[in-house]
């Protein structure tokens, strides 16, 4: 994935998450907002060397991770899995078709886990 990919991608899902969730201009502002931005950076990041390592685990303890740290920021996980699933909306028409199999996978993937998480 190009960098103008990943800029176009990131920029839509942080303006979707914030339009979608209001409430969270409220909780974080202006720097929750570029937090927002830098995370997503680092999703497409860790998805792209999971596909270079070919080995979701990579991805799922990522996920883990992050989700760990934003409860602890106390972003709940359903606006992670909702940031995934936006991704997973956006990813088809900015990365390569060898690529997009495999990212969607892991992002479904990571979205189950998320779910039992919050669901268990």
């Amino acid at each position: 994935m190009n960098d103008r990919a990943k800029e176009l991608i990131v920029r839509e899902v942080v303006e979707e998450i914030y339009t979608a969730h209001p409430d969270l201009w409220d909780q974080f502002e202006e720097t929750g907002y570029e937090k927002a931005i830098e995370f997503n950076f680092l999703h497409l990041e860790h998805l792209q060397t999971t596909y270079d390592m070919d080995d979701i685990n990579f991805f799922l303890d990522y996920t883990d991770w992050v989700d760990s740290v934003l409860s602890r920021q106390q972003v709940e996980t359903y606006i992670t899995i909702d940031n995934f699933e936006r991704l997973l909306r956006l990813i088809p028409e900015n990365v390569e078709p060898e690529e997009e199999t495999s990212y969607l996978f892991y992002l479904e993937s990571a979205i189950e886990m998320l779910q039992a998480r919050q669901d268990g």
